[in-house]
């Protein structure tokens, strides 16, 4: 189990593409939520209510984005993304079946994590999606992981309570050992163990 619900944004109009992609990822070992986006106008609208501090909707771990949508194509949620400070880290994967090398130029100048061509065979196309979006998510599983271990260790060293967590300790200080009397092979230390 996770430390929370991974969440992506697959922003795609053609719902057999949308369905497809939700298809392939309901196994995923991460359990991704998926929200499907039909065109990139609510993408910026969430954007900009983000930056206005309205903070609505909390950016996904990840965004499956395509190029050709209406209202506002991808290329211009791509760059109106990388310009919004909390969206900026927000890994963005291109899923399109424009194939021109300028198209992909263009997306990775951008700001693009990855770019997968919609214009091969479908058991091509599922297979890497399957493994961008598992790499992507194992990332941010370990980001989620990350912070949680962060906030734990600043509690344990705000607790004073507990002499023994102390700042130099968690911190891994030189020559601060917590002995840790295990049966059997002598004392182990939180440096090694010691013969007797």
């Amino acid at each position: 189990m996770w430390p929370r619900e991974l969440r992506i944004w697959l922003v795609e109009d053609n719902p057999d593409h949308a369905l497809l992609i939700q298809t392939t990822l309901e196994g995923s070992k991460y359990a991704p939520r998926i929200s499907v986006i039909g065109d990139g106008e609510q993408v910026l609208n969430f954007i900009a209510s983000d930056v206005a501090g309205r903070n609505l909707v909390p950016p996904p771990d990840l965004v499956l984005l395509d190029l050709k949508l209406p209202k506002v194509d991808g290329l211009e949620v791509l760059k109106a993304m990388r310009a919004a400070a909390t969206w900026r880290q927000v890994p963005v994967v291109v899923l399109t079946t424009l194939t021109r090398p300028v198209d992909i130029d263009e997306c990775y100048a951008n700001g693009a994590n990855g770019y997968l061509s919609k214009a091969v065979g479908p058991e091509t196309f599922t297979s890497s999606v399957r493994d961008v979006v598992e790499y992507w998510l194992r990332l941010a599983a370990r980001r989620e992981a990350g912070r949680r271990w962060a906030a734990e260790r600043a509690a344990l060293e705000a607790d004073d309570s507990r002499p023994e967590w102390s700042a130099g300790l968690l911190a891994g200080a030189p020559g601060y050992e917590l002995p840790l009397n295990l049966p059997g092979s002598g004392e182990a230390t939180a440096g090694g163990t010691a013969a007797r």
